[in-house]
């Protein structure tokens, strides 16, 4: 069953990333003449706009001086419960279309009621021939609406696109990922249509349009695409250059790819009537395409996970597994630092790397009900009743420890029996140590587990009282020395992670014994764990390491408030848990624990 998981995966990987993108680059794009288009048929464009009071001047500016005839132009500007200023701004600017004798109507929707529900009301109210759906922050060529009227001279022709452009405005993850994206969809145009239109701008027939159901994530792929499974063609037009304004900020980024991973598993499933093989090249590009980037996060999980567990079946499998989490470490290290400062290949890996994750939690986020449709749950400056982390980061926290944790209980399994009998060669006790610990602070309560980790002191080191260990301290063992070098004793504790009593990185957790008097000597010693599990590792532990005296604590409980104000959002909570666990491995390779 593990052989059949390894091959599986990693076939269909192999094709979704290779075979397929290179059949795509193999194929001739289909282009549209460069001439006038025999007849301007009406058209309608419509701009949804959200607090869009930035850019929605310059949108109309756009508008305004688009090549179309004045008379076949009809703009409708819906503002969907804007209260920063953008209907106002939006009146006083349309003067730039009426003024061309524009037809131009500014509605202002008291409550906001999301885009789906103005989509749809939007695209009913009209009566021209063809509707065009465009972005607030877009950008259009003067000569966008004729491009698509040329295009739909073919009465086969559903819609119509552009490519997105934002050499100039993107991040640099962004502008690698719609520069391969605009080459691969243009690909996908000789089979019929794209697999998915950009939301800035696409155009369609106005008879074409199915309302959208409330829930539906990425509509820009589900209204456009439900068009060619009605039997149209869609046309991805390289004329029409899209320009993005705005520029995304990297948590930005990382949002937007957890709704695409949420919206890819969603329309994969709502729109399988693309594989219809009546349409073989249709079907051949939504099975290989997005299909299976629907399921590319789980795919991945199943080849490191068998590959990992093949180890032991022949010196191939090995190779594999080790490849695979030398190249996991490589991404990660390019993750942790800053973009400019990664190499190229650093760069794609990273990318390639927090995609699949994003994807992939936003995959899980919509399996699991915990989507939320407009990102609430990932709001900057928040609050979430009694917890402090978003749940975006409390869930994203959790399935990371979790994977955390297998991989270190694979590390335990390995080195369990050889860590063992030294222990128990050099002193007498059990080999593992059980101590009580102060977990995780909530407004109702403190929770309390015992920690398990291997014993490192002598069995009877406690029979004056509880103290803290020190430099030299006799009650270390010299096996225990060299696990707290190395924090090989703290291995066992991936098992507390398993159920949910601590986190990979978080705070130390601290003994009862001591708690009280910590809490009466440093101040806010208490809520550094509030609503934050206690970590293996963290950002104390790994700058300072282990406590000596209560000096020690109280410059630790800064790095313990540091780390609980760093992570406020996916992308920061991301960089920073990566950067601890690295820091963490160079702590246990360079024997610098105490």
């Amino acid at each position: 069953m593990l052989e059949t998981l390894f091959w599986t995966s990693a076939l269909a990987l192999a094709h979704h990333h290779v075979t397929y993108p290179l059949s795509l680059l193999a194929r001739a794009t289909p282009r549209l003449p460069l001439r006038e288009p025999q007849r301007l048929p009406d058209i309608t464009v419509i701009v949804t706009a959200y607090r869009e009071a930035k850019v929605i001047a310059a949108k109309i500016a756009n508008l305004a001086a688009l090549d179309y005839p004045a008379d076949k132009l009809h703009v409708r500007i819906h503002c969907d419960g804007s209260d920063d200023g953008t209907p106002a701004i939006a009146a006083r600017e349309i003067a730039q279309l009426t003024g061309r004798g524009v037809d131009v109507t500014v509605i202002a929707h008291p409550v906001n009621r999301g885009k789906i529900a103005v989509i749809n009301d939007a695209v009913q109210s009209t009566s021209t021939l063809l509707v065009a759906l465009t972005d607030a922050s877009a950008e259009l060529p003067p000569h966008a609406l004729k491009r698509v009227a040329l295009a739909m001279e073919d009465e086969t022709v559903g819609l119509v696109g552009g490519v997105y452009d934002c050499s100039e405005n993107g991040s640099a993850g962004e502008r690698r990922y719609w520069d391969i994206q605009n080459r691969l969809r243009l690909g996908e145009s000789s089979f019929g249509a794209p697999l998915g239109f950009s939301g800035a701008f696409y155009a369609f027939r106005r008879s074409a349009f199915r309302p959208l159901e409330a829930g539906t994530i990425n509509d820009d792929y589900v209204a456009p695409m439900r068009i060619v499974a009605a039997g149209y063609r869609g046309v991805l037009d390289e004329g029409i250059a899209i320009v993005e304004r705005e520029r995304t900020r990297p948590g930005q980024e990382f949002t937007r790819r957890m709704r695409i991973g949420a919206g890819n598993l969603q329309q994969a499933l709502k729109l399988f009537s693309l594989a219809d093989p009546r349409r073989p090249g249709l079907a051949y590009a939504f099975l290989s395409g997005k299909a299976l980037r629907a399921i590319a996060p789980f795919l991945l999980a199943a080849f490191i996970a068998s590959a990992t567990l093949l180890t032991t079946a022949n010196l191939f499998h090995y190779a594999v597994a080790a490849l695979t989490w030398i190249g996991l470490a490589y991404a990660l290290a390019g993750l942790s630092v800053a973009e400019e400062r990664r190499g190229r290949l650093q760069a794609l890996a990273a990318t390639m790397l927090s995609g699949y994750v994003a994807n992939g939690y936003g995959a899980y986020l919509w399996l699991t009900g915990r989507f939320d449709l407009r990102g609430r749950w990932n709001s900057s400056g928040q609050t979430y009743g009694d917890q402090p982390l978003s749940p975006a980061v409390r869930m994203a926290k959790r399935v990371f420890d979790i994977a955390g944790a297998l991989v270190i209980l694979a590390v335990l399994a390995v080195v369990f029996i050889p860590v063992a009998l030294a222990i128990r060669l050099e002193s007498r006790g059990p080999v593992f140590y059980r101590q009580l610990r102060v977990g995780r602070a909530l407004p109702d309560r403190t929770d309390l587990f015992h920690l398990v980790k291997f014993r490192t002191m002598r069995q009877d080191a406690e029979r004056n009282g509880a103290a803290w260990a020190a430099k030299g301290d006799p009650r270390i063992t010299r096996v225990g020395r060299f696990l707290r070098k190395t924090r090989l004793d703290e291995l066992p504790q991936a098992i507390n992670v398993l159920r949910g009593e601590m986190s990979l990185v978080g705070p130390r957790p601290e003994r009862p014994v001591f708690f009280a008097r910590l809490e009466d000597s440093i101040p806010l010693y208490v809520e550094r764990t509030f609503g934050i599990l206690p970590g293996i590792t963290g950002l104390a532990q790994v700058r300072q390491g282990y406590d000596e005296t209560i000096e020690d604590v109280r410059s630790k409980v800064g790095w313990d408030h540091a780390y609980a104000m760093r992570i406020d959002s996916l992308w920061a909570w991301m960089k920073t848990d990566i950067g601890i666990a690295l820091e963490t491995v160079g702590v246990m390779v360079g024997r610098k624990g105490q």
